[in-house]
């Protein structure tokens, strides 16, 4: 860090006067007006990019600091830690996506690891920017060899799964006539061994790059001045790596594709198939890691990376947590568990001992980080509080994605994001931005990414008339200012399945249970109030997003607003949680009208149910299909009520869609070009009840989409079928490295499609579709 500021503070007053007209001279730019030219013709705005261009080092007032980057160990307390200088903010991390255009996919840069510190690259980096004006190829060649930067994930290596269960009992219940399919699910089971990783204490897995370089402590490690491994010490600066890996202690499945750590709600979805494959242990390691990085952070990050510090991803820790117990009955865990997952500063699991460390709690963060006092659209003397993402950006978010061309066939489907795509939106308009109107555009990027919905029309404004351009497109994202649908109902269901989880406990050490319980109760009996007053459109029959009239920091007191008219896959999340309106609870024909939404687009579209029905070109709108959303879908069609699914499909296919509930008329859903595929007609030819009839429906598109996907890349044989079903354990290691690709997202044009669009190629691995 240190370097950085002694390069900016010792060129900036040798050069302050110097303007985009002289670059010759310009070794540093700190006028923002200048280096906002210099950016729209040379720079980043221009991506056209001259690899023999002069580099031009930003100032501290281009370049800024992102504030949360820094390592802390298992009390919370930060560590000796530089990275942060390297990865997060600074001038390398600027320089290097600049020279975007010539370097590919630049989320490798921020995790390569170096066998140096972040103090000893920025001290080096200063040195050699003082030496000579470089060429943006120049300075490439240069850094990339002097400060040793290695391939991504040289930190992990693979775990070896002792416990690894080659069939597991739901691969043997399925019918012997679907041979095919079981052999196809046995493989994507096996699939599971490519995704699991462990740390090392060594920064490299490779034995060429020596071992002096060690990982710092991070949560759930030993204390500082115990045993570290075999080395016996903490490592001091000069033996430390620079890494942007936040260093875990436990085994854990990672996503796959470029994501090489461990993520937040991906995780939910991997462990509901950890579980149903009786994976008991790596679903409980991946919970130990998460409630270490409460200990430490006070929350639960985005994702294993330094980078991800200044936010979260939507909060389904408890959701995990309770899945886990359910499925092992192993009520141990919740002694740890519980006080990590609370709201108030008591509970009766903490000692003495643990005090310090279960200071901070995931539904405390949520509370006191994302919470807003809403007044009711209905009653204004009625306030709720509920909840938003809102992260606090003070620069671009550091991870960076993929560059390429937008070959569809190829899956090279691109974008610029991430560092470079935040720092574009902010500054490549006509004129440069103050630094209140650069901190918001980051603020609402980020708060984008937590919601783990990055990005769609659903967060951003006029979302039916929106420009072709992508970066017109961003600087239109207000996040903010909306209250999510889904966010609220996914807490909602935390407090009800704490409150559960405190009725397991209750025999086991705490008298205080049931007090913790009614608690949990009541805060669900209030978001569930607030949810319904906000979210649900009764004329439309359906749950909705809540959009504020204002959103800001130095605003006070409860904010008003009103119902946003957009459809998107979010709408059932309440019904998955267990919000039910009265209106639909106690009607029949009111249930069939909020579920024929889905039943329309199941016929106009054959695959599976889409993000959304607007065709922005973002990744998470129309016509990509997410496994989470398809899982939501499920799970509350599963939750019907069978008093309110008694009807037949006939009937159900008869039934009227409320006017607008899908934002647009049936007519102007979109259409595509050149030929048109069509889903199935729900019509009745069963006399199954209407909801068993659209849960085999959804289901079934899930799957074969997944498989004929899946299928394009394996090529399965009929020889092998056989060889597969012989369920013979001492000759299935050869199915971890199956050919085939399962895929981050499918398509709801039809199942043989697969996903594409947004901020990077289409990821394969991969680890919520698996679960």
């Amino acid at each position: 860090m240190k370097g950085a500021l002694n390069l900016w503070l010792t060129l900036a007053f040798a050069t302050a006067t110097l303007s985009y007209d002289r670059p010759s001279a310009s070794i540093v730019m700190n006028d923002r007006a200048a280096y906002h030219a210099y950016a729209l013709n040379d720079g980043m705005c221009n991506q056209r990019g001259n690899p023999q261009r002069s580099l031009v080092i930003p100032g501290p007032e281009i370049v800024s600091q992102f504030s949360v980057c820094q390592g802390r160990n298992e009390f919370g307390e930060l560590v000796s830690d530089t990275s942060g200088s390297v990865y997060c903010n600074g001038t390398l991390i600027h320089l290097w996506n600049d020279a975007r255009d010539h370097i590919g996919d630049s989320k490798t840069f921020v995790d390569r690891a170096s066998n140096f510190s972040g103090s000893q690259i920025n001290i080096a980096l200063y040195h050699v920017l003082s030496k000579r004006n470089f060429t943006v190829s120049e300075f490439l060649e240069e850094v990339d060899s002097m400060f040793e930067f290695h391939h991504p994930g040289k930190e992990l290596t693979d775990y070896e799964n002792s416990r690894f269960p080659h069939t597991p009992s739901f691969i043997l219940s399925i019918r012997p006539q679907a041979r095919t399919f079981r052999a196809w699910t046995k493989i994507v089971h096996h699939y599971w061994n490519n995704l699991d990783r462990t740390m090392i204490q060594n920064c490299f897995n490779d034995k060429t790059y020596g071992t002096q370089a060690q990982l710092l402590p991070g949560p759930g490690s030993p204390s500082v001045g115990t045993t570290l491994g075999a080395s016996g010490y903490s490592p001091s600066a000069g033996e430390q790596c620079a890494t942007s890996i936040i260093r875990l202690e436990h085994p854990f499945v990672i996503a796959g594709g470029r994501f090489r750590e461990q993520y937040y709600w991906d995780s939910f979805f991997v462990m509901e198939g950890l579980l149903a494959a009786n994976m008991t242990y790596l679903a409980r390691t991946t919970l130990l890691n998460f409630m270490d990085e409460i200990r430490s952070y006070g929350f639960i990050p985005n994702g294993g990376r330094k980078y991800y510090l200044n936010r979260s991803q939507p909060p389904l820790f408890i959701h995990m947590l309770h899945a886990y117990v359910h499925n092992t009955n192993d009520t141990a865990v919740l002694h740890g568990a519980l006080p990590l997952a609370e709201v108030s500063s008591f509970s009766p699991y903490i000692s003495n001992s643990l005090t310090r460390a279960l200071e901070q709690k995931e539904l405390r963060w949520w509370a006191e980080n994302r919470g807003i006092a809403v007044k009711s659209p209905r009653d204004s003397s009625v306030t709720h509080f509920v909840y938003h993402y809102n992260v606090n950006a003070d620069g671009p978010r550091p991870e960076v994605s993929d560059f390429g061309s937008g070959n569809e066939e190829k899956l090279i489907l691109v974008v610029n994001q991430s560092y470079a795509e935040d720092w574009m939106t902010a500054w490549c308009d006509e004129q440069p931005p103050t630094r209140e109107e650069e901190f918001r555009m980051y603020s609402e990027l980020a708060s984008g990414a937590e919601s783990g919905w990055d990005y769609t029309a659903r967060w951003m404004s006029d979302p039916y008339n929106l420009p072709e351009d992508r970066i017109e497109q961003m600087r239109r994202v207000q996040i903010r200012r909306i209250i999510p649908v889904d966010l609220n109902s996914i807490l909602y269901r935390c407090h009800i399945l704490i409150a559960e989880l405190y009725e397991r406990a209750v025999d086991d050490e705490s008298p205080y249970a049931w007090q913790h319980k009614q608690r949990h109760e009541i805060a669900a009996s209030l978001l569930k109030s607030a949810i319904l007053d906000l979210h649900w459109n009764e004329n439309k029959t359906g749950f909705y997003d809540f959009e504020l009239d204002t959103h800001g920091s130095k605003l006070k007191g409860p904010r008003t607003g009103r119902i946003k008219n957009f459809w998107s896959g979010a709408t059932f999340t309440p019904f998955w949680s267990g919000i039910w309106p009265e209106s639909v609870r106690t009607n029949q024909s009111r249930t069939m009208e909020a579920f024929s939404g889905m039943r329309d687009l199941l016929k106009r579209y054959g695959g599976p149910l889409p993000a959304t029905v607007t065709k922005s070109g973002q990744q998470w709108d129309f016509p990509n299909a997410w496994p989470p959303l398809q899982y939501v879908a499920i799970k509350a069609l599963q939750n019907i009520p069978y008093n309110l699914s008694t009807a037949d499909a006939f009937r159900f296919a008869k039934t009227s869609t409320p006017q607008g509930q899908l934002g647009v008329e049936y007519d102007k859903l979109p259409v595509m070009d050149g030929e048109n595929i069509t889903g199935r007609e729900l019509d009745g030819s069963t006399s199954s009840s209407w909801r068993n009839v659209m849960l085999k429906e959804l289901s079934m598109r899930y799957m074969t989409s997944a498989f004929c996907n899946w299928n394009v890349t394996a090529k399965l044989r009929d020889d092998e079928i056989e060889a597969i079903v012989q369920d013979n354990p001492r000759e299935d290691a050869w199915l971890d490295h199956f050919p085939g690709a399962m895929y981050e997202k499918l398509n709801a044009w039809d199942v043989t499609r697969r996903g594409h669009g947004g901020e990077y190629e289409v990821q394969t691995g991969f680890g919520w579709t698996n679960g």
